[in-house]
């Protein structure tokens, strides 16, 4: 059962598509109506890669694609391949630099940003930044 779509249309938002390709792999991760690690979450997860990728998230750093690096590593870590945390612990790492680069670690409220726009700031930077400590206490890495 593959996913019949690809990645050619420029009009799309690759890193919300993106976002939703990794939203799609955790339900599917959680989903108690299918067997336990399904290939269609591994599908879902290449899909989510593979529109960060090709949305140019390093160069091109949106909320969209720290919400799917976070994402991606939290499926990671509860997978059987991950469970040790090696491949969500760099991840993370990855988000947590990407949130320094784009400023999200200063309040956006200075700035005259709309109010919207800095609730997700926050939001996004909290949650990256807790899943960050908390994981770094519990994997006993600095």
């Amino acid at each position: 059962m593959g996913i019949p779509y690809t990645l050619t249309d420029r009009k799309v938002n690759h890193h919300e598509l993106g976002l939703l390709f990794a939203i799609l792999a955790m339900g599917t991760l959680h989903n108690l109506e299918l067997e336990a690690n399904d290939p269609l979450a591994t599908e879902y997860m290449d899909l989510a890669k593979r529109s960060l990728t090709r949305g140019n998230f390093l160069q091109h750093n949106t909320i969209a694609a720290l919400q799917t690096l976070h994402i991606i590593a939290h499926v990671h870590l509860e997978t059987e391949g991950g469970r040790n945390g090696d491949s969500a612990w760099p991840l993370w790492g990855l988000s947590m630099r990407l949130i320094v680069a784009m400023g999200l670690h200063r309040d956006g409220y200075r700035w005259g940003l709309k109010p919207e726009v800095v609730q997700e700031r926050r939001m996004v930077y909290w949650q990256c930044q807790s899943t960050d400590v908390m994981q770094a206490n519990c994997f006993s890495r600095p």
